[in-house]
């Protein structure tokens, strides 16, 4: 079903509507002289871009540039993941907003200005936070994902998703004048965590750590134009075409395309010109590689719907293992204890202050759940397990299984 998302009034959430009742087929789509240019490319096949499904995560900049190539290109099934809303900074790098759509969700009127650039497409916009409310689950439906974020803590999780769903993905990210592009398989190879740095493990714990009672100060925005976004998109969005070659391309045009190697990484620079191709060693100790012997399990239930406790009962397993840790009480030295769950990335800096006597408090923290714990009762939602989400279960003999979350 191909959509179109109307143009929403500011806090209005968008409608998605049918554009028509049938899917536009590759044959009707080759009839037309739309992509007869690109055709002539030696090795090109517009039919592996009509029946590719791509996930573009961000909206900014270099996501609003991804976006247009993609659907120029006539890639047939695109989805967007954002959280974020418009801003009037947007406007001189986004080539996707107007001014009239401050305040609306980048996501949806992306989706609305795609469907206008290539009416024959499918488009979904996915109006969330991929870091705390992305479930593996989406990422699966997929045949490759675009990162176009810009801090490390998103392609931390962006890394761990795809991982899990063993979706492969590229990576890009611009500064002022230089920008890179990465690609990692979801297989083979090593991964974005393989690469990060002892800084940049620093910058993350920084982000993800609540035991400070003063909340970090927020990252300063980075300096940068549509000039470097556009030249890095062109290069994330020429090897998500390769890469779709290279793997759904008859045989014979396989050949023709040369692609990136996982942990390899290609950087650019404007000033002065230059252009290098790194290549990263697999870290085999990384903890983002999945292991896939481990049994998996699929089952048809919401987050909402089940606790901890009902879970490992329904698979004899014993505990579940999260990716986040969960705050399960606030430790203030002159007050006391108080029992709570809360996930990590919602614990604010306020609450790090005891309301009785104002002294910072300390939270005590949990991300291993047996059927003893008290927070086995509660249901995976609180927890701040989102919908389509992998689960990650264990005996007490260190037997492992994977658990796949599907809406009812």
């Amino acid at each position: 079903m191909l959509i179109r998302c109307s143009a929403p009034r500011i806090g209005v959430r968008p409608m998605i509507v049918p554009l028509r009742d049938a899917a536009i087929t590759f044959r009707q789509l080759a009839n037309n002289e739309r992509f007869s240019r690109q055709n002539q490319i030696h090795g090109w096949s517009q039919e592996v871009l009509s029946r590719a499904k791509l996930l573009v995560a961000g909206c900014g900049a270099l996501g609003n540039e991804t976006l247009k190539n993609l659907a120029l290109l006539g890639i047939g099934t695109l989805g967007i993941v954002d959280f974020d809303s418009i801003e009037v900074t947007n406007l001189s790098r986004c080539i996707l907003f107007r001014e009239t759509e401050l305040g609306q969700a980048k996501a949806h009127v992306a989706a609305l200005r795609l469907a206008e650039l290539n009416p024959a497409i499918k488009v979904t916009p996915i109006h969330l936070d991929l870091t705390s409310e992305l479930g593996a689950g989406t990422i699966a439906d997929y045949d490759l994902v675009l990162g176009c974020l810009d801090n490390i803590e998103a392609r931390w999780r962006l890394n761990r998703l795809c991982h899990s769903a063993g979706v492969s993905w590229i990576d890009a990210g611009i500064e002022a004048t230089a920008g890179q592009i990465a690609y990692f398989d979801a297989h083979n190879g090593p991964c974005y965590e393989c690469s990060m740095t002892s800084s940049m493990w620093q910058r993350l714990n920084e982000k993800r750590s609540c035991l400070l009672p003063v909340q970090s100060a927020a990252s300063p925005h980075i300096a940068t134009s549509s000039i470097i976004s556009s030249l890095l998109s062109s290069l994330q969005s020429q090897e998500a075409v390769a890469q779709l070659h290279h793997r759904f391309a008859p045989l014979p045009t396989r050949s023709k395309w040369s692609v990136l190697q996982s942990g390899d990484r290609v950087s650019t620079s404007l000033a002065p010109y230059s252009i290098s191709v790194m290549h990263a060693k697999r870290n085999d100790a990384c903890l983002a590689h999945s292991d896939e012997s481990i049994e998996t399990l699929d089952i048809e239930v919401s987050p909402s719907q089940i606790s901890v406790e009902q879970i490992l009962a329904r698979t004899n397993m014993d505990a579940l293992e999260l990716d986040w840790d969960i705050a399960i009480a606030f430790d203030c030295p002159t007050c006391g204890t108080e029992p709570i769950c809360v996930p990590s990335f919602r614990v604010v800096a306020s609450a790090l202050n005891c309301p009785g006597c104002c002294h910072p408090r300390r939270p005590e923290w949990q991300n291993r759940i047996t059927r003893e714990s008290k927070l086995a009762t509660r249901t995976l939602t609180e927890l701040g397990t989102p919908p389509r989400a992998y689960l990650s279960l264990v005996t007490n003999h260190g037997h492992r299984l994977r658990c796949r979350l599907h809406e009812p």
